[in-house]
């Protein structure tokens, strides 16, 4: 009984730190995009001067 213990409680960690790696991902998505958005204004701004 105690392995299938062990496994379960591998398993949410492994859950949870899988959890935390996309929701870091998605925010590094999240800037990248902002950061594109800000080059392409900036390319306007420039473009219109």
């Amino acid at each position: 009984m105690a392995k299938a213990e062990g496994m379960r409680s591998f398993t949410a960690h492994q859950f949870s730190s899988a959890r935390s790696n996309m929701i870091i991902l998605d925010y590094s998505l999240q800037q990248a995009e902002v950061l594109e958005q800000l080059q392409s204004k900036t390319n306007t701004h420039l473009q219109l001067a």
